[in-house]
């Protein structure tokens, strides 16, 4: 059924939602709080969830991925235009765009070696942290290789696919606070290129999609952004700022792991609460109460006018 939205002829930006959790998935693995509990023994309360990512195409055949986790096997195999439709070998991925470089944002790479030599664009701090910290770029230099392609902030750049063939989107990637990955030798030497905002536009119809999984402090140039745009997927890890520390399991807030809590003063209900294009909340941690279907925060979200991103929701502006 979903396969069929892509085959109207529509001239417009498809957007599916591969994956909406933060990192470890919904249910984490080794995690048996109420959330992920119920979405062990209630599907329908809470729903399973994948890695965030999204899949965007300007004509549902060339797609590029917004990040490519630990779960792009998953997303792939659940999404048929992303499958090989002809040759014996092949995808509808013509480009992967990277918001950072968490391992939940490119350990996909590593499953995506046995194709041809995958594109992959990135700020130049990202490049850093997947060639001299992970090794992720010398590894795959010896499978399919990389082809990378720089992403400078603020400048707009036309996405192609590995053959050089152009996919009718642009890209802009923009400063969010963040920081580089744990593993990072340099993650005290935070900079802006560590974590950005990607804007995307239908270059046929001039639709503009802001993706921004992370983001850690709201500023009226991000504000200013995010109002030009016709769709919104933002940040929505946590409902308050101690959500994990009051599980027992760390003592770390929300803030500090640069993820802005959604409820409370200065959350990003708050914040954003001009916006009013479509907006979803993605990115969201197996602890974040608006998972479950039924309950008071989850309600208050919707009230608020934003969507809760669902594995395989797709949308066409």
């Amino acid at each position: 059924m979903a396969d069929m939205f892509f085959t109207q002829g529509w001239e417009c930006m498809y957007i599916r939602v591969l994956g909406s959790a933060a990192g470890g998935g919904v249910p984490q693995w080794n995690c048996r709080c109420r959330v992920c509990t119920l979405a062990r023994t209630q599907p329908k309360l809470v729903r399973p969830r994948l890695h965030a990512s999204l899949g965007v195409s300007a004509d549902g055949d060339r797609w590029v991925l917004c990040n490519a986790g630990p779960d792009v096997q998953q997303q792939i195999n659940r999404f048929n235009p992303l499958l090989p439709q002809q040759a014996i070998r092949g995808t509808g991925i013509s480009a992967v765009v990277l918001n950072g470089a968490d391992l939940d944002e490119v350990l996909g790479l590593f499953q995506l070696r046995e194709d041809a030599p995958l594109r992959v664009y990135g700020t130049a701090r990202v490049h850093r942290a997947l060639k001299e910290e992970l090794r992720l770029l010398p590894t795959l230099a010896a499978y399919c290789g990389v082809n990378w392609q720089g992403i400078e902030l603020g400048h707009d750049i036309e996405l192609r696919g590995a053959d050089s063939a152009p996919t009718s989107l642009r890209c802009r990637a923009f400063p969010v606070a963040g920081g580089p990955p744990p593993y990072a030798g340099h993650r005290d030497e935070g900079m802006p290129e560590d974590t950005v905002g990607l804007l995307l536009t239908d270059q046929t119809n001039g639709a503009r999609l802001a993706y921004v999984p992370s983001c850690g402090e709201i500023t009226p140039g991000l504000i200013a952004l995010l109002q030009s745009v016709d769709c919104v997927f933002f940040d929505g890890t946590l409902w308050h700022d101690e959500e994990i520390s009051a599980i027992g399991v760390s003592g770390r807030t929300g803030r500090s792991m640069k993820h802005l809590p959604l409820a409370g003063p200065n959350g990003t209900l708050e914040q954003l609460g001009s916006l009013r294009n479509r907006r979803l909340l993605t990115h969201l941690n197996n602890t974040n109460p608006i998972l479950i279907e039924d309950s008071p925060e989850r309600a208050l979200v919707e009230a608020a006018g934003w969507q809760i991103a669902e594995d395989g929701m797709e949308l066409k502006l």
